[in-house]
């Protein structure tokens, strides 16, 4: 793109979300015998705001669910008007949110819902992940011997682990209609999640202390044999062994290892 169409099309998207004249709408935009150039513009900045609120809706249904539809859509129209998007991919758009939700002066009584944003787009994100190849069964099978010393683990593309101090799970579920309705008692204790996608199906899961342990350690790729002390400092030596085990078997951990 050169660099006039550049600064052409970043002026357009300028004024997907300020107001503009005539004189200024119509170096983009030609206008009509029957609609100016500024009305034109103002159909496209209704299409534009309108596209991305549906995209924000698709991407946090717990947040719908959590707030109600209307006040969803006026959370959405600050979000847009305060966020333009910078990318022509709408899966990309939305990552603020849970931020935004956290800052947002209406919702202070709400702290819980940035954890669910966030457990909505790390649910999103997961989807859309990259595919990872399983840990070979036989080689599983053999447990923690030692060829699994000097086998590269990672945490899966798209995983995720979200820490919170509210019983996020069951907030999460709820709102996502996987549970029935229920009195949740935000004091009833913190709940950790990981998220990770099995084939099609994205995971949502209880994060214990040792899942969090080994996703901290391989969260970057790191040789299993070099993260074991580690964890070995927290955990016994059973303990690390059936939780890498289960990581593995679960699929949000796994090895590039080409014998894997």
């Amino acid at each position: 793109m050169s660099r006039q169409l550049e600064q052409t099309y970043a002026a357009f998207m300028r004024g997907m979300y300020d107001s503009v004249d005539d004189a200024q709408a119509e170096k983009w935009v030609l206008s009509t015998h029957k609609r100016s150039a500024t009305d034109q513009l103002s159909t496209y900045r209704g299409s534009v705001h309108a596209g991305l609120q549906k995209a924000l809706a698709d991407i946090y249904p717990a947040i719908i669910n959590g707030l109600g539809e209307g006040n969803f859509r006026r959370l959405a129209m600050d979000y847009v008007n305060a966020h333009p998007s910078t990318s022509s991919n709408l899966d990309d758009y939305g990552a603020y949110l849970p931020a935004f939700i956290n800052q947002h002066p209406a919702l202070s009584e709400l702290a819980y819902l940035k954890y669910v944003a966030r457990l909505d787009w790390a649910w999103h994100r997961a989807f859309h992940a990259e595919d990872s190849a399983p840990l070979n069964a036989a080689l599983l099978a053999e447990g923690l011997q030692q060829n699994m010393e000097n086998m590269p683990l990672a945490v899966a593309p798209g995983c995720e682990l979200i820490t919170s101090d509210v019983p996020l799970y069951d907030i999460w579920r709820m709102n996502r209609n996987l549970i029935v309705e229920q009195q949740i008692d935000l004091q009833a204790g913190a709940q950790s999640c990981l998220v990770w996608r099995l084939g099609f199906e994205v995971c949502v899961g209880l994060a214990d202390p040792m899942d969090q342990a080994i996703y901290s350690a391989f969260k970057k790729e790191a040789r299993c044999g070099t993260k074991t002390p580690e964890l070995l400092s927290k955990f016994d030596q059973e303990q690390v062994a059936a939780g890498l085990v289960k990581a593995l078997s679960h699929q949000w951990l796994i090895s590039h290892d080409k014998h894997a």
